[in-house]
């Protein structure tokens, strides 16, 4: 395309492109000289002529623009965008607080047990079997005899082996202590004990209370054969043996002595002294079925089993007499 072409051409689209200054200050008034952004579809047609290439801006496009309405032109400034700000790093979450370990929870204390009420007094050894043996002549009349004398050796002591014949240990120590507190120095009655005792198994305290009696009374054959028995029963034979001769000496005539020798003499295998004291166990007590039966378990040892069966055979006679 020439320059008049394209000159012709900005005529017809700008009839004003070829007026001078004055009469354009004139005609368009103080403003206009500013210079005239084209529009979008005025920048359309110019591509539409010029197809593949740009049409450089004339070269007087700038003539009769005044300098100072250049100056007084806006000016567009370029501000610089703040900077972003870069992300704060995460917080670091602050570990938790361990917890305190809670002090160790003090034991309460037990409550007090409550005081417990007031024994009652412990009756006395009669009143206590007194509803057990109420059908009892015999013993009734002893409880009678007790409570207008207290101090009844005969009858405290009687009531003490019926007690000990049922079975009834603990009664007949309680009977029997009660009366030693009224006699402190009954030789009668320290014999009592200490035959309870061994009869409840208590040989400690019976050998004591016999050992009492004796320095009561040091040739009562009574205590001598009862701490005999009891020595005996504690596995002291030879000293058993003393004593049981001492009682004898004092009273040939009792039969109790002369069995619980023949008990000794025998677990010590002097079987012949056995013998001879269980046939005058028999002579003093023709009734004494044990002497009867040991004698027999002698024979028995001795291979004379015919004399042995005649021994056995008045054991068991003697016995059903006694039971009947």
């Amino acid at each position: 395309m020439s320059e008049k072409d394209g000159q012709a051409r900005r005529l017809a689209r700008d009839p004003l492109a070829g007026l001078d200054a004055d009469r354009l200050k004139g005609l368009l008034g103080e403003g206009w000289g500013r210079p005239h952004a084209p529009t979008p579809e005025e920048r359309a047609g110019e591509k539409k002529d010029r197809p593949g290439e740009e049409e450089p801006l004339p070269a007087d496009d700038s003539v009769g623009i005044d300098a100072r309405d250049v100056e007084e032109s806006p000016v567009l400034e370029i501000v610089e965008a703040p900077a972003r700000p870069k992300p704060a790093p995460p917080a670091r979450p602050e570990p938790a607080p361990r917890p305190k370990p809670a002090p160790p929870a003090r034991p309460e204390p037990a409550p007090r047990p409550a005081p417990a009420p007031p024994r009652a007094p412990e009756p006395v050894a009669a009143d206590v079997q007194a509803p057990v043996i109420s059908g009892d002549t015999e013993v009734q009349g002893l409880l009678q005899a007790l409570r207008k004398n207290p101090r009844d050796v005969a009858a405290s002591t009687r009531l003490a082996e019926v007690h000990l014949d049922r079975g009834l240990h603990d009664l007949a120590l309680a009977q029997l202590l009660e009366t030693r507190e009224f006699l402190p120095d009954s030789v009668e009655t320290a014999i009592a004990l200490g035959s309870a005792y061994c009869r409840a198994g208590n040989y400690g305290d019976a050998q004591e209370e016999l050992s009492r009696a004796l320095r009561l009374e040091p040739d009562n054959p009574t205590a001598h054969r009862e701490l005999g028995i009891v020595l005996g029963k504690k596995g002291l034979y030879d000293e058993a043996i003393a004593q049981l001769r001492k009682a004898i000496d004092l009273a040939p005539g009792e039969a109790r002595g002369h069995y619980y020798l023949g008990v000794c003499l025998n677990h010590l295998d002097r079987i012949d002294d056995a013998a001879q004291a269980f046939e005058r166990a028999i002579e003093a007590d023709p009734n004494d079925s044990k002497s009867f039966h040991h004698l027999g378990i002698i024979w028995d040892r001795k291979g004379r089993t015919e004399r042995a069966r005649e021994m056995y055979r008045q054991a068991r006679a003697v016995a059903g007499t006694a039971r009947g």
